[in-house]
């Protein structure tokens, strides 16, 4: 697939979605990697400017804190290597199996349900746990009893997708002390966050969860290298 075919894919894929491999050989790794540094810089400039108007650029950023404490080594393990296998496999790797949306969808909606009430973190974390098991032990015993989750992820799967989309965006907002922030700026805090959740989605589903696990690697050491290279000790 040549690289204005793959960007042409992507628009489609925009549109319509779908769980389903499209009958040809996978996306070549330059065009994927190609067309999301085109999407990362232009985000970084659209966006970049937008919160940069709203005055919401120079937010305190846990990384801050993070690097403060545990230096840069961890920094990078945990940018690079644990957060990209991570995520991935809890919010991409779900998407083209069935049963696993429907438990990443409970405990998703379980956990934002939990945080909207305020509760300690570390309860709703436990709760999610224990959710997640319990979900993940039902679906197994009860196999025969989820025909009808398998019909509304055949045939609603954008949706679905989009809504993944979204709760991995909002999750990143506490990547940020959002404190002193007024609550609508939220949105523009996660508009990068849910366009690369949305191409980590389209690189999973076109070519398989390694594939989004490198585009994620990349999207985090992008940063890092310009973090590390002003000067930050």
């Amino acid at each position: 697939m040549s690289f204005a075919d793959t960007v042409k894919d992507f628009l489609f894929f925009l549109m319509a979605p779908t769980a389903l491999r499209p009958e040809r050989s996978q996306i070549g790794l330059s065009n994927i990697i190609g067309l999301f540094l085109i999407i990362f810089f232009a985000d970084l400039i659209l966006f970049g400017s937008i919160m940069h108007i709203l005055g919401i650029d120079q937010m305190d950023h846990k990384i801050d804190k993070a690097l403060v404490e545990n230096g840069k080594i961890f920094i990078i393990i945990a940018a690079v290597i644990v957060a990209p296998l991570t995520e991935e496999f809890l919010f991409r790797f779900p998407l083209r199996h069935c049963r696993a949306t429907f438990f990443l969808l409970t405990t998703s909606f379980i956990y934002i349900l939990l945080e909207g009430l305020n509760l300690n973190i570390h309860v709703v974390l436990n709760v999610i746990i224990v959710l997640f098991v319990a979900t993940l032990l039902t679906l197994v015993i009860m196999d025969k009893a989820f025909g009808w989750w398998e019909r509304i992820f055949k045939n609603y799967f954008p949706l679905i997708f989009y809504y993944v989309v979204a709760v991995f965006a909002f999750l990143h907002i506490y990547n940020f002390d959002i404190s002193t922030v007024n609550w609508y700026y939220a949105p523009f805090m996660v508009i990068p966050q849910f366009i690369l959740g949305i191409y980590l989605g389209y690189v999973r589903l076109r070519n398989n969860i390694w594939s989004s696990v490198l585009i994620h690697a990349i999207n985090n050491i992008i940063p890092l290298i310009l973090f590390f290279s002003i000067g930050v000790e």
